[in-house]
């Protein structure tokens, strides 16, 4: 599942090219150009990258919030976060895999930071513990969605 978002518009905005903001990322101009036009999928840690350069949410850079910006981000660890929730809500790993249509061992290794957890993941997971991106991020504190 490929996301659309807010990239090309959020980059104009701050009138720089792709090249640009592929070095900022480190990686090609070509990936970042896929990554705006929707063709590959982002990762989490491409997007909180981005959120950070430009001081926006995950929510707004992805088209879910009308509202964008942020104060300063605090990037503690996305797998605790993760765990706090589904401890939260008295869930096993294999519960939560179930939800993503995954097996367990590799939602483990998600919520272990053993991997990056994938955007289509972290979006369904926002969706079913009703939090915004950015909370499931570490970005902030708020669950909220802002509107």
């Amino acid at each position: 599942m490929i996301i659309r978002s807010n990239l090309k518009e959020v980059r104009q905005d701050h009138d720089i090219t792709q090249q640009e903001v592929a070095a900022i990322l480190g990686i090609a101009q070509n990936t970042y150009s896929q990554y705006e036009n929707g063709k590959i999928e982002l990762t989490a840690p491409v997007l909180i990258q981005l959120a950070d350069y430009y001081q926006v949410s995950i929510d707004y850079l992805l088209g879910h919030t009308g509202t964008g910006r942020t104060g300063n981000s605090n990037m503690t660890i996305m797998d605790t976060r993760m765990r706090e929730l589904r401890e939260d809500r008295d869930l096993s790993q294999a519960q939560v895999a179930k939800i993503l249509n995954c097996d367990q061992s590799l939602y483990s290794k998600y919520e272990r930071g053993q991997r990056e957890l994938p955007l289509r993941f972290a979006l369904l997971l926002a969706d079913y513990y009703h939090v915004s991106l950015d909370y499931l991020m570490c970005r902030t504190t708020k669950k909220e969605i802002a509107f």
